[in-house]
């Protein structure tokens, strides 16, 4: 953190994602934000939160710290387009990093991939002037009731 994952940063990597996403699905897009306990976790979260709502994407945002299965797990029980995980997942807690699933609770493939460091290098930004307010979403009941379906 602070040296390549700065704010700077992580703008450049969530404009790239909301338009990859509307790309995808120009109206009526919903993308799930969460985040682990890392240092600016929540912070991070906001921001994208704000991002994706001046593209008119709705931030469905988990007010508190999430495990990525529970995420994934969202958003397919959400049907939502896809989700922005801020976690570093097992690195060590002095790094943080940015994890982009699609709709199918997985993480992003290659050629996905591919397409949103394509606009981050074109440097857009949102044009549009619809703005979407977040939602907040709980996603440890749902997911714990279904652990307990699957696990005996």
């Amino acid at each position: 953190m602070a040296e390549e994952f700065t704010f700077t940063n992580v703008r450049r990597a969530v404009n790239g994602i909301a338009h990859y996403v509307k790309s995808q699905k120009p109206e009526g897009a919903r993308v799930i934000v969460g985040r682990d306990p890392r240092f600016l976790g929540e912070t991070f979260c906001s921001m994208a939160a704000e991002i994706l709502g001046s593209y008119g994407i709705m931030p469905l945002v988990i007010a508190d710290a999430a495990p990525t299965p529970a995420i994934s797990y969202a958003v397919i029980r959400e049907k939502a387009d896809g989700a922005i995980n801020f976690t570093a997942s097992h690195n060590p807690p002095e790094y943080n990093g940015i994890k982009f699933s699609t709709p199918d609770g997985a993480p992003a493939l290659p050629e996905v991939t591919k397409q949103i460091e394509a606009h981050i290098a074109a440097g857009e930004v949102a044009t549009n002037g619809n703005k979407a307010a977040a939602q907040q979403l709980d996603v440890m009941p749902t997911y714990l009731a279904r652990l307990r379906d699957v696990v005996d």
